[in-house]
């Protein structure tokens, strides 16, 4: 090759050469040549370029590049492809982000080096976008009450579904909130979840799991242990997507199971609580409903019973079953319905609370002295209502007032003068004698009365 043809290639190197080319003397540092592209990104003149050393032009972002810069030029072999440098540019303070190697050239006389530093400026914007993309979206996964994650399960041929290998690759910054952890503590093998959940819940979420790994989505709740000690309920929803087979050599073979797994953690602590406390209500409730030796029951407006304690079975011989078949007003004596009748109309056209007595039939046929207590919810056309059997305290009640009505006949027929008073002298009760020798024709006229 012709020494001329040598001296128009290099030329035609410089000058066309999309990256920026240095050829400088690695022992004194001194620019020999630069190429057209070294001179339009630095907007210095070749003339100007060529005054300095080589190492003037270059800075790098970290620790130790520059000492590393130097020692390349010095020793056989390429410092390839680096990250981290700058070019300087004429206008003060600005630098050029660019990709550096060096190579030694053992040319006679003497042995150069050669930059090449390619304009990265294009690639630093689109990354730097994307960290900018990246951290808006964790800024806005981080907002949201829910915690994202994304995994996989893979399974081996002919192996359960319990044994499968899930991986997590990905959970949103939610889940610190969630934990007490940060994402990267479950990253990887699902065995770092699984140690947070908690021991009675966790044949559920295996069973979950299982479901995942055959290719269902799952939707569980259970509870997990934070890392200061508390105790969380998770809703956890998760989408499952097969994952097509890998056409790579390094799938041949692999005839297993694939599936993506898309989940969302969701904090529902506070809805199981309340879930518990109602339900702790409503055992107390039914409990108390229950073993109640009064009789309570809820009514409808229609007139039929919609459920009744075991005091009724009880008390009036029926089964629960044969007093919710019939409206219950069958069951009342026929003297005491119309007062029923009306007590139910004031329920039903809003009144507050309505008291009233009727008799209630039992199965042998006797009636029973009920005494009711009732109140009405409009909304849901119900009436609660306690019912107390007072039988026996009516029977000695309408036994005192006819042995009253007997003591006031006889008293009545005695000639003589009976009454009683009080410590004050006043009148209590008297006889007709009494009455009659005061003027008086009824007892209400002397009552309270001292004369």
């Amino acid at each position: 090759m012709s020494t001329s043809f040598s001296q128009d290639l290099a030329h035609a190197l410089l000058e066309e050469a999309g990256d920026a080319l240095f050829l400088f003397d690695p022992d004194t540092d001194q620019l020999l040549q630069v190429s057209r592209m070294a001179v339009e990104l630095t907007g210095f003149d070749r003339a100007d370029m060529l005054a300095r050393p080589a190492t003037y032009f270059f800075r790098f972002g970290g620790k130790g590049g520059l000492h590393r810069f130097r020692e390349a030029a010095t020793r056989t072999g390429v410092f390839h492809s680096q990250e981290g440098f700058f070019l300087r540019t004429k206008r003060d303070g600005v630098w050029v982000p660019v990709n550096v190697s060096i190579a030694r050239l053992h040319v006679p006389p003497k042995t150069l080096a050669l930059i090449t530093a390619r304009d990265v400026r294009e690639r630093h914007e689109t990354l730097r976008r994307l960290a900018e993309t990246e951290a808006e979206l964790n800024r806005v996964l981080a907002s949201v009450p829910d915690c994202l994650w994304s995994g996989e399960c893979r399974s081996a041929p002919g192996t359960a579904a319990l044994s499968s290998a899930v991986v997590y690759h990905y959970f949103s910054p939610v889940v610190k909130d969630l934990t007490g952890r940060p994402p990267p503590t479950f990253l990887g093998d699902s065995q770092h979840w699984q140690k947070i959940i908690h021991p009675d819940d966790l044949l559920v979420w295996q069973q979950a799991r299982e479901r995942l790994c055959s290719g269902q989505d799952s939707q569980t709740e259970y509870r997990i242990l934070t890392a200061d000690g508390q105790i969380r309920w998770l809703r956890e929803s998760v989408r499952v997507t097969p994952v097509p087979p890998s056409s790579s050599p390094q799938s041949e073979g692999d005839n297993g199971s694939r599936w993506r797994l898309d989940g969302v953690l969701s904090d529902i602590t506070q809805r199981k609580k309340a879930e518990i406390g109602l339900k702790w209500a409503e055992e107390e409730r039914d409990r108390f409903f229950t073993l109640s030796l009064d009789m309570l029951c809820i009514a409808g407006f229609d007139g039929y019973f919609k459920r009744l304690n075991p005091a009724f079975e009880r008390i009036l011989g029926y089964s629960l079953e044969e007093l919710q078949a019939r409206p219950f007003l069958e069951f009342v004596h026929e003297d005491d319905r119309e007062a029923t009748q009306a007590a139910m109309t004031r329920l039903i056209g809003g009144g507050d609370v309505v008291s009233f007595e009727n008799r209630y039939r039992c199965k042998n046929g006797s009636y029973r002295w009920m005494l009711w207590t009732a109140t009405p919810f409009a909304a849901q056309q119900l009436i609660y209502a306690t019912a107390r059997d007072f039988t026996e305290r009516k029977a000695i009640e309408e036994a005192l007032a006819r042995e009253r009505n007997l003591l006031r006949t006889l008293m009545d027929h005695l000639p003589d003068h009976i009454f009683v008073k009080d410590t004050a002298s006043r009148f209590v009760t008297a006889n007709a004698a009494t009455l009659r020798s005061l003027g008086a024709s009824r007892l209400e006229e002397v009552l309270g009365k001292t004369d």
